[in-house]
């Protein structure tokens, strides 16, 4: 009777760390799924930051050249052309 006892301790012992294992296992993959998907966002972000850049640079060219035509209206406007 007590061989039997101590057998069935023994499961219960055996259960319970594979649950946590279970457990534990989970918890990791879902913390890797996650800073995975947080790896991606921040990926995106980086891209949108670059295409802006490049917008706001190709604005600045046109904004500078409008300028320049401004200057030059306001000078013929000035001696009267």
């Amino acid at each position: 009777m007590m061989h039997a006892a101590k057998g069935s301790v023994h499961i219960w012992t055996a259960a319970i760390v594979t649950g946590l294992a279970l457990v534990i296992t989970g918890a990791i993959a879902f913390n890797t799924a996650q800073a995975n998907s947080d790896y991606r966002a921040v990926e995106g972000q980086h891209a949108l930051r670059q295409e802006l850049n490049i917008e706001l640079q190709k604005l600045n060219i046109e904004l500078q050249k409008t300028q320049a035509l401004l200057a030059q209206v306001a000078v013929s406007c000035d001696s009267g052309e």
